[in-house]
Formats: structure tokens, C-alpha cells, sequence
């Protein structure tokens, strides 16, 4: 199967899930347009051989291009079997659009002069790249650890009377004050973010604390926006948890536990013993879970992988995609390992769908109602499952 990275280098998957994907179209007959259009595709589909109920967002330029496309978007993504036949569709589009569009007259020169002083008073230093037609631009805000951050800035042709377009990857919208056309200004911005970014400072020093003295199964290379961690266990058991950015060292409200429910049942009863000592905000979370599970946190250095994958072992991955279509045209994250064999010397985890589709194909197996009897792949001791 071609993938978009073969056609389109410039495109590349947004998150693990396979559901979204961003970068540059290249347009080699753009004129006085950009030669590379930002875009991104997001809510694709996985359950299906269409992309009907992907969304589309993309740059000013691409916007205006598209201008009265929309319908014929809609279609194209339906009629698209995948993500690759979409892109081709969409520049084939485009390339008919350009055939015909009338020459588009530049930004005035205060436009020009306008964003270079901006510049100037942001800091040239700072400024990690910008579009040829300076429609777009990233400046880098580097936080107190040393950790960079950028800020992306797509600026509208009514700019400065109109308000910018301005993200960065934070596990929280940054607030702005409405824009004012004469008193606000792209130095403003950047404050903005600088102060979000300043107040974030411990919630990545405890992500960062469990990335370094823990085995971090999920995110797989984690951003700034991620405030999740799946951690290992052993036994073939993992936590999930996110911390809250405004308080990362309270108690996360939902700690949840994967994988073999032999490794998980003590840990969960000493996590929920009336005797338990209290959640303490003054320790990193790392450290408030080691005392509360009387254990140290396996890390990739003192474990087996053997002992620490939680990922299935018939189809060995951790995620499926959906089983079903989700409503409202959008994806969802699909099926993680919610079995496991009961042998504690086994304990080994399985897709409920995947550990059916195993038993039912074997003619060992029995089928009693809706369930499924037979024996674990890996040992050979008795299994059960649902039947649907």
C-alpha cells in the first residue's frame, strides 16, 4: 500500500492513532502563491474504506483557494478510499483551480514593514521560520528547563486589522484577549504564551520525572500537550493516568489499571486500602505511587521487556482500530488489551476480539451461550471469553 509519505514527504501522520495527519502540499504551478500550502486532515476514519466525516483545516492561502470547494471536499472525501487518494484528489483540484484564478494582488507594503518591525520588537533570534510570501511564521520560546516550544502564526491578509491565527502544542488552549486592531501586536501574543508556558513548568517537571525514572509505555514520544502517561507495572500491567495542568502534583481523579488482572488486583486493593498512606502534592506523582503500591516503578534499565509489554499477544499491538463506525463522523481510539490469561505464571493480555476470533477458529474450543471455552495460546490452561 502507498502511503501519503511517498507522494507527499512533506505530509506526515499528527498523532499515533493513525486518525491525523499535517504538513505542506506542494503545488509546483502555485504562480504567486506559495509553492507549500500548510494543511491538516484530522478525524479520518479507520473503520471504513471511505474518509466520509475526516475534517480538513488549513492555511490562509489554502482557504481562499478553496473558497466555494466545500461541497466538492465532502465528495471527494467520500469517494476516497484513503488518505493517499484523498491528497491526489485535493491537488488534482486544486491544480484546475489555479488554471483559473485571477492574479491576486500582494499585501500592501505597510504590510510588510508592519510585520518586520513586529519582528524586530519579538526578536529575530527567536524566529524559527517563515513562510517566502509572509503569510505564516514560528517563533521559539524556550522555558526555563530548556525546553523549546514553538509558537505557529498564520497571519491573515486584513493583518493587522485582523486577528492572527496563533497554536502551539499545550495540553491547554492559551486564552487571548480579544484582538484590538492598532494597540495589540504579535509581541502581545508571544507574552501570552510565554506566561502559559512559564506555568506549566511543573506539570512537565513531573511528566518529565516519570519519563526518566519509569517505563513509559504511552505516548510512544511524547509533546508538550500530552499530560498522559501509561507507566509499566510488570506482570503484563500498566497505569494509566493524566495529571491535571493546573495542579500536577494533586492526585490524578481517574487512576486506571491495563493488562493482567492477577498483576493488577493487589496493586488496585493496596492503591484503595483505608490504611493507605494519603496522596502527598508536596512529593512528584512518581514517588506519591511508589509508596501508595510498595513497590519502585520497573524501569527499562531493572526490567524484561517480556514482563512489561502490555501489548496483545495474538496480534501483538496495544490498540485496535474501532470495531465500529463512531457517531458523529468522528474516530475514537479503538480496543486495548482488557484480558488476560488467569495462570499468574502466564498472565498473558488479549484483545477480547482477538482472543474470540483465536478460540473460535480452534475445533479444541467449546461454545456454551455467549461464551467461548478453550485454552490460553501460550500455557494451555483454560480461557474463556465472551462469544460477541
Amino acid at each position: 500500500m502507498i502511503t501519503p509519505a511517498e507522494i507527499f514527504p512533506l505530509m506526515v501522520p499528527a498523532n499515533e492513532d493513525g486518525t491525523a495527519f499535517e504538513g505542506y502540499l506542494t503545488l509546483p504551478n502555485a504562480g504567486s502563491l506559495d509553492t507549500a500550502l500548510w494543511m491538516r486532515l484530522f478525524d479520518v476514519p479507520l473503520w471504513a474504506n471511505t474518509l466520509q466525516g475526516a475534517k480538513l483545516e488549513c492555511s490562509r492561502e489554502l482557504s481562499d483557494l478553496l473558497e466555494g470547494c466545500e461541497d466538492t471536499i465532502e465528495a471527494r472525501l467520500g469517494d476516497s478510499p484513503d488518505v493517499t487518494s484523498f491528497f491526489l484528489e485535493l491537488r488534482n483540484l486544486l491544480d484546475k483551480l489555479l488554471r483559473f484564478r485571477p492574479p491576486l494582488e500582494p499585501p500592501p507594503s505597510t504590510f510588510y514593514t508592519g510585520l518586520i518591525a513586529e519582528i524586530d520588537a519579538v526578536g529575530w533570534d527567536r524566529l524559527a521560520w517563515l513562510c517566502p510570501n509572509l503569510s505564516a511564521l514560528h517563533i521559539r520560546i524556550s522555558d526555563a528547563a530548556g525546553r523549546d516550544h514553538m509558537v505557529k502564526v498564520q497571519l491573515p491578509a486584513a493583518y493587522p486589522e485582523a486577528a492572527p491565527l496563533v497554536s502551539a502544542q499545550l495540553p491547554e488552549q492559551v486564552k487571548l484577549p480579544p484582538w484590538q486592531p492598532g494597540a495589540s501586536s504579535l509581541q502581545d501574543l508571544i507574552r501570552h504564551y510565554e506566561a502559559a508556558i512559564a506555568s506549566l513548568q511543573d506539570l512537565w517537571a513531573c511528566l518529565d520525572d516519570l519519563d526518566r525514572e519509569a517505563w513509559v509505555l504511552e505516548p510512544e514520544k511524547p509533546t508538550p500537550a500530552d499530560a498522559h502517561r501509561r507507566i509499566a507495572l510488570g506482570g503484563h500491567c500498566s497505569l494509566l493516568l493524566e495529571l491535571d495542568p493546573a495542579r500536577p502534583r494533586a492526585r490524578p481523579p481517574d487512576l486506571r489499571f491495563l493488562g493482567s488482572e492477577a498483576a493488577a488486583a493487589p496493586m488496585r486493593t493496596r492503591l484503595r486500602a483505608a490504611d493507605a498512606p494519603p496522596w502527598d502534592p508536596g512529593r512528584l506523582p512518581r514517588e506519591n505511587l511508589e509508596r501508595l503500591l510498595q513497590m519502585k516503578l520497573p524501569t527499562r534499565s531493572t526490567s524484561a521487556q517480556d514482563d512489561i509489554s502490555g501489548d496483545c499477544c495474538i496480534c501483538y499491538a496495544y490498540r485496535l482500530p474501532p470495531a465500529q463506525p463512531p457517531g458523529a463522523g468522528s474516530a475514537t481510539l479503538g480496543e486495548v488489551p482488557d484480558q488476560s490469561c488467569g495462570n499468574p505464571r502466564c498472565a498473558r493480555p488479549f484483545h477480547g476480539r482477538c482472543l474470540r476470533e483465536w478460540l473460535l477458529a480452534l475445533p479444541t474450543s467449546r461454545r456454551s451461550f455467549n461464551t467461548v471455552f478453550g485454552e490460553c495460546p501460550y500455557c494451555s490452561q483454560p480461557i474463556t471469553t465472551t462469544a460477541s
